[in-house]
């Protein structure tokens, strides 16, 4: 079972390949940046969406999220995810046994914690 949907890689790499150039090279240090920088604010995105400020808590105080808000958001998310292994030419295969591997250290050091 993959955990990237190849229809939805590819999809993604069809927009990539539309907008290609726009901010930069494909693949260079500004590419990358600047995908970077479009990851993160869609992360914040997601955070915002809890309320979490302190002086700013609900009266009866409780956070709550909008799901629908919330998918489209992560949406955002892993769009902007892929475009990062696009640009670097990362395929499924090869970003899925780098998961493996760093799923299997996870586990190890869990264990070794006694979790």
């Amino acid at each position: 079972m993959s955990i990237i949907d190849p229809q939805i890689y590819e999809d993604q790499r069809a927009i990539q390949d539309r907008c290609e150039g726009r901010y930069a090279a494909k693949g260079s240090a500004d590419d990358h940046s600047m995908r970077c920088l479009q990851l993160a604010n869609e992360v914040h995105e997601v955070l915002n969406l809890m309320g979490w400020k302190p002086h700013r808590k609900p009266e009866d105080g409780e956070f709550t999220i909008d799901r629908d808000e919330l998918l489209d958001e992560l949406s955002d998310v892993y769009k902007f995810f892929l475009n990062l292994l696009h640009i670097h030419n990362v395929g499924i295969n090869e970003f899925e046994e780098a998961y493996g591997k760093k799923h299997a250290i996870v586990l190890e050091r869990l264990e070794a914690e006694g979790l």
